[in-house]
């Protein structure tokens, strides 16, 4: 603990250590002896107990991260899994929605533990600590929604927002230049996804408009 350093870099005043370890210490013993007036017995006796009880602070926050550590790695490969490795348009969409996003939420994660560590002396810390508890939750959130989204997507072929599939048009002569149009807007949408590749909109416009390119092909027996 930073306190105890402190102490033990300092002058090592005897009430202010005695106050440490009745703070931080658990032997209900050696705290009413520190509460007593000092000796030099007592004086050794608290200054070997207070860097034990760093000792032990250190070894179990290193313990502590350590398995925070392999906690969020764990965490982070589990969801990653769970994306299918051949993907078309609208799972790369989502994907590349989700991604940025949960980057940051395990970014987030890893540091909140020592920023709110120091917001126990640090008001502004403290202030920082909770901006990043709520940012952690909006972004599970949004990864929540986007599960949601590629579940739907993966049982259905269509996302929840998805409206059915346009009307074609049956006039025959008509047909040629609904192609076109239809052909167009898809090379519009692939610009749109190449700028923006998490444009989930734009994915199902995408695929939409693919969808009736390759119905028009069919009737007019393009290959």
């Amino acid at each position: 603990m930073d306190v105890i350093k402190a102490w033990l870099a300092g002058p090592r005043r005897y009430e202010d250590g005695a106050n440490l370890y009745i703070q931080y210490g658990r032997d209900e013993k050696l705290k009413r002896i520190f509460r007593e007036p000092p000796s030099d017995f007592k004086r050794k006796k608290l200054e070997a107990e207070l860097r034990s009880l760093l000792q032990v602070t250190t070894v179990t926050r290193i313990k502590e991260e350590q398995q925070k550590t392999v906690a969020i790695k764990r965490e982070a490969s589990f969801p990653e899994r769970k994306w299918p490795k051949e993907r078309d348009t609208t799972l790369e969409v989502l994907h590349a929605k989700w991604k940025p996003l949960f980057a940051e939420m395990m970014s987030l994660m890893s540091r909140i533990y020592d920023v709110a560590l120091a917001g126990k002396t640090d008001a502004a810390k403290k202030q920082e600590a909770g901006a990043m508890a709520h940012r952690i939750l909006d972004l599970d959130d949004e990864c929540d929604d986007i599960y949601r989204q590629r579940d739907f997507y993966l049982q259905h072929k269509k996302l929840p927002e998805e409206q059915k599939p346009m009307e074609l048009v049956v006039d025959p002569i008509k047909i040629p230049l609904a192609l076109a149009n239809c052909t167009r807007y898809v090379r519009d949408y692939k610009n749109k996804l190449k700028k923006d590749p998490g444009n989930v909109k734009a994915a199902a416009q995408l695929a939409n408009y693919e969808w009736a390119v390759s119905e028009y092909k069919k009737i007019l027996k393009i290959e």
